[in-house]
């Protein structure tokens, strides 16, 4: 049996595309996924051109049957009682796929748990093909959601929008403030230290100014008490509060919330056709947060994306590039032009 490194984002990507001018073909040899224009494809068995010495192999899509299925066995396994009545009413007959995944938006937190659950399905399915081709992966994903785990949808201790709008601001001031001056920026105070610091300027400032200080410290309290924030313990001698820290429970909702924000800031740019703005948010965000949404525009960006997807390419290091060229590839139609490059 061959090892290798293969290509897995674009393998998953491939799996579940709904593309129709083009296939997707694995280099048993190298690991590496390669898209194919169809039309090539034809011209090139017409031409005779096939080189025998080619060891691609068609990767296969996933079929309805079986993402029905997936479907299926996510709705079962959902924890929160509410949100699996919903699903079960939006799957049943005619487009259920595109209620169930309507339902969703309306529940971010566990609309990521279903594109993990899907991906963890997808990667298991493939390991399994790449072992029919005699190829074992030597980097398989590994998902902290497996398949067949019970989806047990956690809440915070109050109001989700309110978690969300504390986490938010709170990635602004992480690793430098204390959970005091938090509470200050969140209620819109004018007090010298927090004009000293420009924190009118922090995204979040006086956004819960209608609340008294205390209720807001109240809340973050309970986020650091519930682990959906952190502070510093091992702060440095000289200093007088503990500092802010981004939790695991916490980071892993802030980049939810990010996908989210980042993706209303790319509609409002496609609309303007105006890159600047989102370029700008996008390449000031840490990696994981970068990834994360590209791995959400995988399902959810659209062809008046394009420009703008494009701009945030020609910004990026070679290994977002790569995968941002492969978003590309699925939203734009080939031109003629593109065609021929291809063979």
């Amino acid at each position: 049996m061959k090892k290798m490194k293969i290509d897995w984002n674009n393998l998953i990507d491939a799996f579940s595309s709904e593309q129709e001018d083009y296939k997707c073909y694995l280099d048993a040899n190298t690991g590496a996924v390669v898209w194919k224009s169809i039309e090539v494809i034809e011209r090139v068995k017409k031409e005779g051109q096939l080189n025998p010495d080619d060891q691609s192999v068609e990767v296969p899509n996933i079929t309805s049957r079986e993402g029905y299925e997936l479907m299926m066995d996510f709705i079962e396994k959902v924890y929160n009682q509410q949100l699996k009545s919903k699903l079960m009413s939006a799957v049943q007959g005619k487009g259920a796929f595109r209620r169930f995944k309507e339902v969703l938006t309306k529940f971010p937190h566990e609309q990521e748990k279903w594109y993990l659950y899907q991906d963890a399905a997808h990667t298991k399915i493939l390991f399994e093909w790449l072992y029919t081709l005699d190829i074992e992966s030597t980097n398989t994903p590994q998902y902290r959601l497996k398949v067949g785990d019970r989806v047990k949808l956690e809440k915070p201790p109050f109001d989700q929008e309110l978690m969300d709008q504390i986490l938010f601001t709170a990635d602004f001031l992480v690793g430098n403030e204390s959970k005091a001056f938090l509470g200050q920026i969140l209620k819109g105070s004018k007090a010298k230290n927090v004009k000293s610091k420009n924190g009118e300027q922090i995204p979040g400032y006086g956004s819960l100014a209608k609340m008294t200080i205390k209720n807001i410290d109240e809340l973050i309290n309970k986020a650091i008490q519930t682990s959906w924030l952190e502070v510093n313990k091992n702060r440095p001698k000289n200093a007088e509060e503990d500092i802010l820290e981004h939790s695991r429970k916490g980071w892993d909702r802030l980049k939810e919330i990010w996908s989210q924000r980042l993706y209303q800031t790319l509609n409002e740019a496609a609309g303007k056709d105006s890159p600047q703005e989102f370029i700008t948010l996008i390449m000031g965000r840490h990696r994981e947060i970068r990834q994360q949404f590209l791995d959400f525009l995988f399902k959810k960006a659209e062809k008046k994306h394009i420009p703008i997807i494009e701009a945030w390419k020609n910004e990026e290091v070679r290994k977002f590039k790569k995968r941002l060229q492969s978003l590309l590839r699925k939203l734009r139609p080939y031109t003629p032009s593109q065609k021929r490059e291809k063979s």
